[in-house]
């Protein structure tokens, strides 16, 4: 990386070999910030696995999705949950939750038990379409591939980029 880049206001110029996706936040909303029932937010963590620090459970990725939903509603019900490996040799641990504001009409489902975060659990693929996580008013993506010996490529940031409203959009 060019090192002039660090240096204010400079643009420099990033280095060729660099992957600016291997670690990064993404922040997108699709309707204004006013939390009110039926409003949901949606949570996803990816990380690498590889074998050098192995996977033996779901739990920290589970509390930082949890714990990031729950800035935006403090006390949200949870609509739908999951942990998983992901990719085909199962390198990619994830974890995701949805939250939803608390009704009268809707409690939601209770948090998973370390017994339950030590394997892949939580809605299956039939449950996230029939559940629609992805009409979530506020979606947070987080993810990690870098190699942790070797993290040198940037952190890409996305934030508050606006999905437009949907006139058909569901009222809970």
């Amino acid at each position: 990386m060019d090192e002039k880049f660090l240096l204010p206001g400079r643009d420099g110029e990033l280095d060729p070999s660099a992957n600016i996706w291997r670690k990064g936040i993404v922040y997108t909303t699709r309707a204004a910030p006013t939390v009110s029932p039926g409003y949901r937010v949606s949570v996803c963590i990816k990380r690498a696995v590889s074998s050098a620090q192995p996977l033996t459970s779901f739990r920290d990725l589970y509390d930082r999705v949890a714990f990031v939903g729950h800035q935006r509603i403090p006390d949200g019900a949870i609509v739908c949950h999951g942990w998983r490996l992901l990719g085909d040799p199962g390198n990619t641990a994830a974890a995701f939750i949805t939250l939803a504001v608390r009704s009268q009409y809707f409690a939601g489902e209770p948090p998973p038990t370390d017994d339950e975060l030590s394997a892949p659990g939580g809605a299956s693929l039939a449950d996230l379409a029939r559940l629609a996580p992805q009409r979530a008013d506020e979606i947070y993506n987080e993810f990690d591939f870098t190699d942790p010996s070797a993290a040198t490529d940037p952190i890409t940031v996305s934030y508050a980029e606006p999905i437009p409203e949907n006139p058909g959009r569901r009222v809970d």
